[in-house]
């Protein structure tokens, strides 16, 4: 328990910007991961967590622009997916 104080007072003291930028940064991470590894199922459902993160630490807005950015995401994944492709 006491590491995961010691990473909210971290993630709390940290800008709104920062946040975001962190946020989106492990949204890219995952879609990339996504795309370049051939997983059975999608890690896409793991882009709850960034959207989480900034709309716990950073607010509506933030949070809105990058679940935005996680739908976006998500339609251009299933977009240059194959049509048969079963990974």
């Amino acid at each position: 328990m006491e590491g995961l104080k010691r990473i909210r007072a971290f993630l709390e003291g940290l800008s709104r910007p920062v946040i975001l930028t962190l946020g989106l940064a492990i949204l890219a991470a995952i879609w990339f991961l996504d795309r370049t590894l051939s997983f059975r199922e999608t890690l896409l459902l793991l882009c709850t967590v960034p959207v989480l993160l900034v709309a716990r630490f950073s607010g509506l807005v933030p949070s809105l622009l990058v679940s935005a950015a996680a739908g976006a995401g998500w339609f251009l994944s299933d977009l240059f997916q194959k049509p048969f492709d079963t990974k």
